[in-house]
């Protein structure tokens, strides 16, 4: 198997997905590419011959991706916290309405 990547940001499965889900559509095949490296923590040179691809199309995913969680991070306000939880799923809408509640306060001052 490809050897392990032991420098930049990982991932968690559930994060990756989130992130994953957000914005541009992407092939399932750069998905998984993608998972490999940056939630398994696989090192681009391993999973580019795994996958018999050339490792600046996985560069480029991989600046791709980060584009794009950038580009989410900055609509977010200074003032707010970003926090990852998890919640059943019977409480998603209070979470929508904290998360309402918030913006509004930031409107409010």
């Amino acid at each position: 198997m490809a050897g392990k990547n032991t420098r930049g940001l990982r991932l968690t499965k559930e994060m990756f997905c989130i992130l994953s889900m957000q914005g541009k559509q992407v092939e399932p095949r750069t998905l998984e590419i993608l998972e490999k490296v940056l939630v398994d923590g696989f090192s681009q040179p391993a999973i580019a011959k795994e996958y018999d691809v050339s490792q600046q199309f996985i560069s480029g995913a991989v600046s791709r991706f980060y584009s794009r969680l950038t580009e989410q991070m900055r609509h977010i306000p200074d003032e707010l916290v970003i926090r990852n939880v998890a919640v059943h799923p019977d409480l998603l809408d209070e979470l929508k309405a904290l998360q309402i509640k918030s913006y509004k306060m930031l409107n409010n001052k």
